[in-house]
């Protein structure tokens, strides 16, 4: 590497680099949305009736921040591979309030004792509402119907479990998913990590040491790459 293509890549090359980097660190905070884990009910302990034809199963909730935008169900299909759609429909309030959503599942993307994740347009001020969910399948026959698992305690105080509109004892088993950044999930990252880390101000004071020192690596190994050679054999003709 001649000297001033390496004095180039040290005075300018090598900043920018290291800028870039720091922004993608940003970048991957701030602006990437992902599908990050809010309500969750679980064990299982029951099939609901099964649903077919006219027959309906649904369940009310409140998720507890914004932009609700997956719910996975799970379902039992008695070991069948469905052929009917599965119509999943997402109302605020209960049944007879708006329609936010409406999925049709392909039969045979239904699994069998397994979640079915359940994807729309994200719900921007989804928090705190009552929202409901009611799953039906018009194409299907008694013998084809699923199930939808349930819990029969009462997982969600805030939650209804029903069959056909009307109120059943306990819950289904559902999760419920929000499009949210990195950065907006600090809290709850935080939340997850054990004893005194587990503040949010103290996770986010060792993120920043650790962002420091990742830059003063990279920031070194790019002067490494930089650097002109040295030890290099000298090119000059040695006079014997």
């Amino acid at each position: 590497m001649s000297a001033p293509r390496s004095e180039f890549g040290q005075a300018v090359v090598r900043p920018l680099l290291l800028v870039a980097f720091l922004l993608s660190q940003i970048f991957l905070l701030t602006i990437p949305r992902h599908d990050t884990l809010d309500l969750e009910t679980w064990p299982n302990t029951q099939p609901s009736p099964r649903i077919f034809g006219t027959r309906t199963v649904g369940q009310s909730f409140v998720p507890r921040i914004n932009n609700l935008s997956r719910i996975d169900i799970f379902l039992g299909t008695y070991r069948q591979t469905l052929s009917s759609d599965l119509v999943f429909r997402l109302f605020e309030g209960g049944p007879a309030g708006r329609l936010a959503a409406e999925v049709r599942v392909p039969g045979p993307n239904v699994r069998d004792n397994l979640f079915t994740p359940i994807e729309f347009k994200p719900l921007r001020k989804s928090r705190g509402k009552l929202l409901t969910f009611v799953l039906s399948m018009p194409g299907a026959g008694e013998a084809e119907g699923p199930s939808l698992w349930i819990n029969s305690a009462d997982l969600l105080p805030t939650g209804t479990l029903s069959v056909d509109g009307r109120p059943t004892p306990g819950d289904g088993i559902f999760r419920t998913y929000s499009r949210r950044t990195i950065l907006a999930e600090w809290e709850r990252i935080s939340h997850g990590v054990p004893g005194r880390w587990g503040n949010p101000f103290t996770l986010a004071v060792v993120a920043l040491l650790f962002e420091i020192a990742l830059a003063v690596a990279f920031w070194r190994i790019l002067g490494w790459f930089f650097e002109p050679d040295v030890g290099a054999p000298s090119k000059e003709k040695i006079d014997v």
